[in-house]
């Protein structure tokens, strides 16, 4: 588990007029080396884990990803600033952290196609706030972070396509820089039912909030 952590990964570089529409970055994205959903912290995942997988791309300006999550019950109520969005239904979840911040964003999509963005501080330092007051706090505006979302319950999966701007986490060309990264997500069934968490990341606890244990990755220069 510590050598995977460890493991520096590298994220492909894509041309930046490589696609004209979602379909095509989903296609463009997708390659013989997912990263695929688990539940590390547990000796074998629960019975109501469903697997899934993403697959990631990059330019100078946008961090791209596609993720495909099987799911058996898909639904997200979530649709205004404020809302608990990993209490009210099916979540996909990305968090990221340039090397030299300590600082980190969390980036929400539904499968409703909802967003709740937030730009975190370290863990330790937002001890006694409730979670009302973080998400007023933390919530930024962000209408360059866009993305798609098809609902296919015939196969019993939902996916989704983002594009996520590296302006976000300050100056400087992003290739210079390595990033921890994490997706995770909140997979709800049948009413009553607690919601299964997996992540892509070797976590040893269910907490997505431990960046040392997020993947670590550099982004390729060169197409």
């Amino acid at each position: 588990m510590k050598d995977e952590t460890l493991s520096m990964i590298p994220i492909p570089r894509i041309s930046e007029k490589g696609f004209e529409s979602w379909e095509e970055l989903s296609a463009l994205l997708v390659s013989d080396s997912p990263l695929d959903f688990k539940q590390s912290w547990l000796p074998k995942p629960e019975s109501h884990f469903m697997p899934g997988s993403v697959f990631l791309g990059h330019d100078s300006n946008f961090l791209f990803g596609y993720a495909i999550l099987k799911d058996q019950s898909i639904f997200n109520a979530a649709s205004q600033k404020g809302d608990k969005t990993w209490e009210m239904g099916d979540l996909f979840e990305i968090f990221i952290q340039r090397e030299d911040q300590s600082n980190y964003g969390e980036f929400h999509i539904t499968p409703e196609n909802f967003h709740l963005s937030l730009s975190l501080p370290p863990l330790e330092s937002r001890q006694g706030i409730s979670i009302d007051e973080l998400l007023q706090r933390y919530w930024i505006e962000l209408p360059e972070f866009t993305s798609r979302v098809w609902i296919e319950p015939e196969q019993q999966q939902w996916r989704v396509v983002w594009k996520l701007p590296w302006a976000i986490f300050g100056e400087g060309k992003p290739c210079s820089f390595q990033w921890k990264i994490a997706f995770c997500r909140y997979d709800y069934g049948e009413k009553g039912r607690a919601p299964v968490l997996s992540s892509v990341s070797p976590l040893t606890q269910c907490s997505f909030h431990c960046p040392h244990e997020w993947l670590l990755f550099s982004l390729n220069s060169i197409l």
